[in-house]
């Protein structure tokens, strides 16, 4: 188990590294294409943390679309 967390870490570190150098890197569609498939939810609040947006992705493309949903 801790070796496929290892590879699975060093996996994000490169992907990561990969859209750090982009010159305009989208970190919130980088991490839905990451997570896309484990059934993990990724959300966003606004600068007072009264409203949430739940983000998604349809596709797991580069081309892909962060659509936001109101979770209030």
């Amino acid at each position: 188990m801790e070796k496929r967390i290892d590879e699975l870490d060093k996996k994000l570190y490169e992907k990561y590294n990969e859209e750090y150098s982009k010159p305009n890197p989208n970190f919130e569609r980088f991490i839905l294409q990451y997570l896309f498939g484990y059934n993990v939810g990724l959300y966003k609040a606004n600068s007072d943390l009264t409203n949430w947006s739940k983000l998604s992705i349809s596709e797991n493309s580069e081309t892909a679309t962060v659509i936001p949903t109101n979770c209030n």
